[in-house]
């Protein structure tokens, strides 16, 4: 994943995130990305948490688009 990417969150954990929806890479540093979540706020969250958007089936895609 890189700046500039959507990617879709599969797994929020106990962060201000929430399942299915999508945020924009602000950052790429290693294993971590920096978004804005929920609370309005940067945040580092780990990579694992999110697979990019282009990645998910077109029927998923299109409606967390």
């Amino acid at each position: 994943m890189k700046r500039g990417d959507i990617v879709y969150c599969l797994n929020p954990g106990s962060y201000p995130l929430t399942a299915g929806e999508t945020y924009q890479v602000l950052l790429c540093e290693g294993d971590w990305l920096l978004v804005i979540g929920d609370s309005g706020f940067e945040g580092r969250y780990s990579s694992a948490r999110f697979k990019p958007l282009e990645d998910l089936p077109q029927e998923v895609a299109r409606e967390a688009a």
